[in-house]
């Protein structure tokens, strides 16, 4: 066994990228703006990777229902797009603009 120990990027209350998202995506859809900005600010935290586990959520539509997931990406871009979010913006438009091949 290697010596190397890698710890998992964890946010400000200790979950990881993977549990944010899950976390997320639970929350939604949000009945309170207030809430679904807050759910959106703490998935756009997650960066890149936040947003690649998302895309690698989505299915064909004859493959089940990813509307959820749609929604959190449509409205993290969204998000991103305002001058107080503006500084995850730069890891989520390089995710939103890669090809679709590198996810599958």
């Amino acid at each position: 066994m290697s010596g190397l120990y890698v710890k998992a990027q964890t946010d400000s209350r200790n979950r990881t990228i993977e549990t944010v998202i899950q976390d997320g995506l639970a929350q939604l859809p949000s009945q309170q703006p207030k809430e679904f900005r807050q759910v959106m600010a703490e998935m756009s935290a997650t960066g890149s990777d936040g947003l690649r586990m998302l895309i690698g959520m989505l299915v064909p539509a004859d493959k089940g229902n990813d509307a959820t997931v749609q929604y959190a990406i449509d409205g993290i871009t969204s998000l991103v797009s305002e001058e107080q979010y503006s500084s995850f913006k730069p890891s989520v438009l390089v995710v939103r603009i890669l090809p679709i091949e590198l996810f599958c």
